[in-house]
């Protein structure tokens, strides 16, 4: 009986999941919203993805009956019960048949740890860059700047399994041109190359990408012990 309810169950959550849908908010202005009006819309796409992933991820299921969540039941958004992020280590956590599954982030991971695996299916990766897209051309226009990237061009070489430092530079790079890596396969500032690339794009503004750990440690810090200046007023 208890195995036929699970079923019964797990079948009226399959007719009411959906994928989260981002076709009518992304015709809204970044940042246009009030607090009121973002509050509500992300509670309720949050209350969707738990239904989806309660419906579609069977470690994820057990987690939220074994917690004695109720995803057919509409929640507070403080009631959704958040995951460890270790799970994402020691599970395969997806919602999606594995075969729809085109890329693998990973996290960087520490010595003598395993790291963290994020599948993307083809929905999930085309809604990060329309979302990314609409963000970052609130800032700098629709026009591709030249772009240097406080980074090494290794990162990025496996497209299909790489860490989602790699990720983020794949994501940024479609708004920038003359793409250039300020460090070279040694993690080494290359001064060389990005004098070279701010004195052929003096004249326009330019996009700088990093994460902050890179920045910090890879250039400013390196920029700070030598005496050598790079032009980056624009």
């Amino acid at each position: 009986i208890r195995g036929r309810c699970c079923i019964q169950r797990l079948d009226r959550m399959n007719q009411i999941a959906a994928v989260f849908d981002l076709n009518g908010i992304n015709d809204t202005p970044p940042f246009s919203l009030t607090k009121q009006e973002k509050d509500t819309f992300y509670a309720d796409a949050l209350y969707g993805l738990t239904k989806h992933h309660y419906a579609n991820c069977v470690q994820y299921q057990k987690i939220l009956d074994m917690l004695g969540f109720d995803p057919t039941i509409k929640h507070n958004l403080e009631d959704i019960p958040p995951i460890p992020v270790r799970l994402f280590k020691d599970y395969d956590l997806m919602s999606v048949d594995k075969s729809q599954i085109i890329k693998t982030m990973t996290s960087s991971g520490t010595t003598g740890e395993g790291v963290s695996n994020i599948f993307l299916d083809r929905v999930t990766s085309t809604n990060q860059t329309k979302v990314l897209t609409k963000i970052v051309s609130d800032f700098i226009g629709e026009k591709r700047l030249p772009m240097l990237i406080i980074d090494t061009k290794s990162v990025v070489k496996n497209r299909n399994l790489f860490s989602a430092r790699g990720a983020g530079i794949l994501g940024f790079s479609m708004f920038g041109r003359d793409i250039t890596y300020a460090m070279d396969e040694d993690m080494q500032l290359d001064f060389d190359t990005v004098d070279a690339f701010l004195k052929k794009h003096k004249d326009e503004n330019i996009l700088i990408f990093g994460f902050t750990f890179m920045i910090w440690e890879y250039f400013y810090k390196k920029l700070a012990e030598t005496d050598k200046q790079l032009a980056l007023e624009n």
